[in-house]
């Protein structure tokens, strides 16, 4: 009744603090109150904010929507009714992200740490759950945020790349040696050809020509055909 009288009064659901949270992210910090927390999603609470949020380990702040305040003070109850609800995700699909829902995962097992009684384990265990539906939820969904950018060419390259490598990490290497093999072989292969060309010319010149001025120049050409082969026998 209060919040309903605090709107009717022109309170604004949207208006955001220093630290770009709007009033919900105050309902989440402190109550699992599911009723004032759909209420405010139907008086068009904009869902799509994200609020500054403190890294514990490294002191920077880092964007995050109303799914990780409700993550942050384990509100099981209405992170399940944003999940459920159509309306919430058809505003939620359009921010929430890989990053956001990884670094959600992580504050739940930090937390898990700390707990000591069966029922905080127990409720840890459902927030993980929940978590992985939601990521299952905007996996599917092919106008999500998510989808869309697992979509782009870029990234379905890179994942594919990055799976080649994992498989056969010496595939590339293995290519380029064989080209530098074949090379190789080419190279060798034209001396011989080389060779051949000279000795038919030689054969020619001694046919059209068989006076001794040829005798000497003969000589040398049939000595340098039995040193080459020699030559790359040895090397």
């Amino acid at each position: 009744p209060v919040l309903q009288l605090l709107i009717q009064r022109g309170a604004q659901v949207n208006l955001t603090d220093v630290g770009h949270k709007a009033p919900i992210f105050g309902l989440l910090a402190n109550q699992d109150l599911v009723s004032e927390f759909e209420y405010l999603i139907q008086a068009k609470a904009d869902l799509t904010i994200r609020g500054d949020f403190l890294d514990s380990v490294s002191r920077a702040t880092r964007p995050g929507t109303v799914v990780l305040q409700a993550i942050k003070y384990r509100r099981l109850n209405c992170l399940e009714y944003l999940i459920k609800s159509s309306v919430a995700m058809q505003q939620l699909r359009q921010v929430l992200d890989r990053d956001e829902l990884s670094y959600a995962t992580r504050m739940v097992k930090e937390q898990q740490l700390r707990m000591t009684s069966e029922q905080e384990v127990a409720k840890t265990e459902l927030l993980l759950q929940l978590l992985q539906e939601l990521e299952d939820q905007l996996e599917r969904d092919p106008l999500s945020l998510i989808s869309m950018n697992d979509n782009q060419p870029s990234a379905v390259m890179s994942k594919s790349t990055h799976t080649v490598q994992q498989r056969n990490p010496s595939f590339v290497n293995t290519v380029l040696d064989h080209m530098r093999h074949k090379s190789s072989i080419q190279r060798k292969s034209s001396v011989p050809n080389k060779l051949f060309r000279k000795m038919s010319r030689m054969l020619q010149r001694s046919k059209s020509d068989g006076s001794g001025m040829n005798a000497i120049p003969l000589q040398q050409e049939e000595e340098a055909l039995y040193i080459a082969p020699n030559h790359l026998s040895h090397q």
